[in-house]
């Protein structure tokens, strides 16, 4: 019987085996006897497993009577607010009962406010010549901290010409602003205005009452007028607002003292007009009637009942009327025609006004005559109109 041969390597040596037909027969004896062992040993593992599954379901310990270890770190957040950062920023964690340290950053313009969170110090820690830093207390939960600035220049939310009308008949304007409120910016302290973008010429101005009624001449000539606007708190200075509005074209019309009452007389404001003070009789001497030249207007005070010292007299011209038809006072030139009377005082109208009341004192010694003078009055109004409209009934060019 022809034996088979098989050949298998093992190392670097090269074996040859002879096996007969009997010895294979028996080894696969063998072999079916080892695979029913391992076969029993399998089904005896997979028994004990799905009896340890089954115990895992059963009711585990009461939780109360298990031990929960300390944790070992708690989360810090850390936030900026407008104007700056913080640095580490965000969620971070931090092993209990440590501290942890924040750079913090203003941006150009703007100073640190205040920094909270933590337990830590409500000032913040500023290392000469360094970093500006806060330190938390000793961290024992979680916590937050919170960094805020504020602006260092203020900041102008609004700006108005004539409460934002379209347009002027008058270069005397009013203009008014808003500002942010504190604690997140600071109170201006002064102001500048100026026709100019680059505000050359201009001066800064200190600001008392309220930000309504701050008044501004226009340069003259009809057209579109810009104004620019800038605040300032100590050395900083806010960004700029501007406004424009139209200057309507304008005449001036220049009218003697004369003309001038005699027009107001006959529309019915203003006549002769006394007043008494300390003992004097102050009159007011319309025209040539009463012996005065056909172009002035003059006041006088009579000498007085007794006594010594610089007295005052004070008239009304045309108390209660006002200008009409888009006229107003542009100015009033006047005189005294005595050197005695050496003072006076006008109280209206102002430059631009509306208002016709027009008052004036004559501080004078005893015994002198005083003379006031009234030469001529500036007007102003709509192109190519007869001036004595200013007068007239309420129409329209």
């Amino acid at each position: 019987m022809t034996t088979p041969e098989h050949t298998f390597d093992q190392g670097s040596r090269e074996q040859r085996a002879h096996w007969s037909v009997e010895e294979l027969t028996s080894g696969g004896r063998t072999l079916q006897r080892t695979t029913r062992l391992r076969i029993a040993w399998l089904a005896s593992a997979a028994a004990a497993l799905f009896a340890g599954s089954t115990a895992a379901q059963l009711p585990a310990k009461p939780l109360g009577k298990l031990k929960i270890a300390p944790a070992d770190s708690f989360t810090v957040t850390a936030k900026a607010g407008e104007g700056g950062k913080i640095v580490p920023s965000g969620t971070l964690n931090v092993r209990a009962g440590a501290t942890q340290q924040f750079a913090i950053t203003p941006n150009s313009g703007w100073k640190v406010l205040s920094i909270t969170g933590c337990g830590g110090k409500d000032d913040v820690v500023h290392i000469p010549g360094g970093q500006p830093t806060y330190t938390t207390g000793r961290v024992v939960g979680p916590c937050n901290v919170l960094a805020s600035f504020v602006r260092l220049a203020p900041r102008p939310t609004s700006f108005k010409i004539n409460n934002g009308a379209a347009q002027t008949l008058t270069r005397s304007v009013t203009v008014s602003y808003t500002v942010a409120t504190e604690p997140t910016h600071p109170a201006p302290t002064s102001y500048m205005l100026s026709m100019r973008a680059d505000f050359l010429g201009a001066e800064w101005k200190p600001i008392t009452g309220t930000s309504a009624g701050i008044g501004y001449e226009l340069q003259p000539g009809p057209g579109t007028k810009t104004l620019y606007f800038r605040l300032r708190s100590g050395p900083w200075m806010s960004e700029v607002l501007s406004d424009s509005i139209d200057l309507a074209q304008r005449q001036t019309y220049t009218v003697t003292g004369r003309e001038f009452y005699d027009a107001a007389q006959q529309a019915g404001f203003g006549t002769r007009w006394t007043y008494q003070a300390q003992g004097v009789d102050c009159l007011l001497i319309p025209g040539p009637a009463d012996g005065v030249e056909a172009d002035v207007v003059v006041a006088r005070a009579s000498a007085p009942t007794g006594g010594d010292g610089t007295l005052k007299c004070r008239f009304d011209f045309f108390a209660g009327a006002v200008l009409r038809n888009d006229f107003l006072f542009s100015d009033i030139r006047e005189s005294t025609g005595t050197a005695e009377c050496f003072t006076f005082r006008k109280g209206g109208p102002t430059p631009g006004g509306a208002s016709v009341n027009y008052k004036v004192e004559l501080n004078r010694h005893v015994g002198a005559e005083c003379q006031y003078r009234l030469v001529a009055v500036i007007l102003e109004g709509p192109a190519n109109r007869n001036w004595r409209e200013a007068f007239g009934p309420q129409t329209k060019p």
